[in-house]
């Protein structure tokens, strides 16, 4: 999870306080493999707490971290309805967020269970088997393994929640 900070649109801050569900594919399954992010996609954005973000045409930079470049089998793009979908290799599992540009904002997306831990994993379990991992120290960690059918409702019933907010720049 400490690498997580390298998923472009989430803040090294942010990240080390939240606990994310994982997948045990990247997601949506079935789904191409984009070489580049979308043209309406690329600029320069600013979040809420003043960090920058760079996206370029087939890397992103986060604030000071060193430029990432999306990579199969590491950071992947796929779309997804009206998303586009990032997910990020770490270790066996990956972390999946959903992108989602309006206008000049772009929204991010996860399944975080930092704050209301037995109702995340309650509803998740409503839709699909949760496996559950004794993680570091005392905490727990999770991953899920969606089907298409599965991902789709996963989406539907808002169990992606807004972990925050980039503003165009440029």
């Amino acid at each position: 999870m400490k690498k997580f900070i390298l998923i472009f649109v989430v803040i090294p801050m942010i990240l080390s306080s939240c606990k994310f569900v994982r997948f045990e594919n990247s997601q949506p399954v079935d789904a191409k493999e984009l070489a580049t992010f979308p043209k309406n996609m690329i600029g320069e954005y600013i979040g809420q707490e003043n960090d920058t973000l760079i996206v370029k045409s087939k890397s992103y930079k986060n604030g000071k971290e060193k430029e990432e470049y999306l990579s199969p089998g590491k950071i992947v793009l796929k779309k997804f309805k009206s998303y586009y979908v990032l997910n990020y290799n770490e270790e066996k599992n990956w972390d999946v967020f959903l992108l989602k540009l309006t206008g000049k904002n772009l929204t991010v997306y996860a399944i975080d269970f930092e704050k209301e831990e037995e109702k995340v994993i309650n509803d998740l379990k409503k839709i699909l088997p949760v496996k559950e991992y004794n993680a570091e120290g005392n905490s727990k960690s999770y991953v899920i393994n969606p089907t298409k059918r599965e991902f789709k409702l996963l989406v539907k019933k808002n169990q992606f929640k807004p972990i925050g907010t980039y503003t165009r720049i440029k």
